[in-house]
C-alpha cells in the first residue's frame, strides 16, 4: 500500500469513526467534530485526485499493436487514411480528429488510451499521438478503455 493509499484510508476510517461517535458528544464537540470531518473531506478528495493523477503518469507501452494499420480520419474532407501504430500507452495529451496538416496535440483533462501512429506514404518520419477511441483498426474496430 502507497504512503497515499495509506493516508487515504486513515482519513476514511477517522470520519467513519466520528460518524459512529458525534451523537454521544455535546453540541460543542459535535461542531468541532463536523469541522474537523469538513477538513479531511477536502483532504480526502485531494488525496485521491493525486492517487488518480500518479496512476495515470505510469508509462506502460503496449507491444500489443505494434505494427498494426489502422484508419485515422484525416484532413478536411475526413477521408480515412492509413497509419501504421508504432505504440499503445495511457496519455491525456494526442491530436484531436481530423488530423490536419498543423496539428498539434493538446493536454486534456482525462488520461486515456493513446496510440501513437506515423502516417503511411505520406511522412513516415513524423509521429503522431491519437486517442484510440478515435482509431479503427483495418477490418475491425476498437474500444478504448471507459
Amino acid at each position: 500500500m502507497s504512503e497515499i493509499e495509506k493516508a487515504i484510508a486513515y482519513f476514511e476510517d477517522a470520519v467513519k469513526e466520528s460518524d459512529e461517535i458525534i451523537g454521544d458528544c455535546s453540541e460543542a464537540l459535535q461542531a468541532e467534530l463536523t469541522e474537523q470531518k469538513q477538513h479531511f473531506a477536502v483532504a480526502l478528495d485531494t488525496l485521491r485526485e493525486k492517487a488518480e493523477r500518479e496512476k495515470g503518469c505510469e508509462f506502460v507501452v503496449n507491444g500489443d499493436m505494434f505494427g498494426e494499420y489502422c484508419n485515422i480520419l484525416t484532413d478536411y474532407s475526413h477521408a480515412n487514411h492509413i497509419y501504421k501504430i508504432v505504440s499503445h500507452f495511457k496519455s491525456n495529451a494526442y491530436c484531436e480528429v481530423p488530423i490536419l496538416y498543423s496539428t498539434k496535440e493538446t493536454s486534456h483533462n482525462e488520461v486515456i488510451d493513446v496510440l501513437n501512429v506515423i502516417h503511411c506514404g505520406i511522412d513516415e518520419t513524423k509521429v503522431i499521438r491519437v486517442a484510440l477511441k478515435d482509431v479503427e483498426l483495418r477490418g475491425r474496430k476498437l474500444e478504448a478503455d471507459k
